[in-house]
């Protein structure tokens, strides 16, 4: 499962299945994923829980909210969260023990565990946090995701094209110095609908960034 779907990439990008097989689509959609998540959230590792460990307490509150949905299947659940008890040594040996939840409360960064924690130094926490507004409009996730794959597939087949080129006497141009070509529009398309998710007038990984061309596939 992912956000961008094979149905709408078709729908969009232009592209048919005699250019581009819906395996090689599969592999874009699964990269626009990613890149969507790293730019809407921010991962936290072994982040120290809120709350107090005691024979009945098990509600405990990240530092962060809305906790996200990590593994890219529309819903903010216990499989988006991990909690451990953390124990160290007197040697600074630390031994994490996975504990069970039973609950998440995502927009607040409430964490209810199925049985009260005790005798660990501390609660701790993996988990990503939204950058975006909350509740997701997950139609604009989709788009984005579909955009970015859309940016990954047009450059693959057409982004190492010159911007003016001859053929014999005629001379061909994608229009202003290139920037009419698709992989371009597409990913200042998708540049636009994260800013629409975010709210905000930059995009975490993509503020600056670098030309990254495919040629069947493969990045070079």
């Amino acid at each position: 499962m992912g956000y961008g779907t094979l149905s709408t990439f078709r729908r969009v990008s232009g592209i048919t299945t005699e250019e581009m097989s819906d395996s090689e689509v599969q592999e874009y959609l699964s990269e626009a994923d990613r890149v969507v998540l790293e730019d809407l959230t921010v991962r936290v590792r072994l982040e120290e829980l809120l709350g107090q460990q005691s024979d009945s307490n098990v509600v405990f509150r990240t530092l962060h909210a809305p906790i996200a949905d990590s593994n890219l299947d529309k819903t903010i659940d216990t499989s988006d969260i991990e909690v451990y008890g953390w124990s160290e040594d007197t040697y600074g040996r630390v031994t994490l023990t996975q504990l069970t939840v039973s609950e998440v409360l995502p927009e607040l960064g409430v964490v209810i565990l199925s049985t009260a924690p005790s005798g660990y130094d501390k609660i701790v926490a993996n988990y990503r946090y939204y950058l975006c507004r909350y509740p997701v409009d997950w139609s604009l996730v989709e788009m984005a995701s579909v955009y970015y794959a859309c940016y990954l597939a047009h450059l693959t087949l057409k982004g190492l094209i010159p911007p003016i080129f001859r053929l014999g006497s005629l001379s061909v141009s994608w229009g202003r110095s290139g920037e009419d070509k698709p992989h371009v529009r597409f990913y200042e398309l998708y540049k636009a609908t994260v800013r629409r998710l975010i709210g905000a007038g930059y995009i975490k990984s993509h503020e600056a960034p670098k030309p990254k061309y495919y040629v069947n596939g493969e990045g070079v």
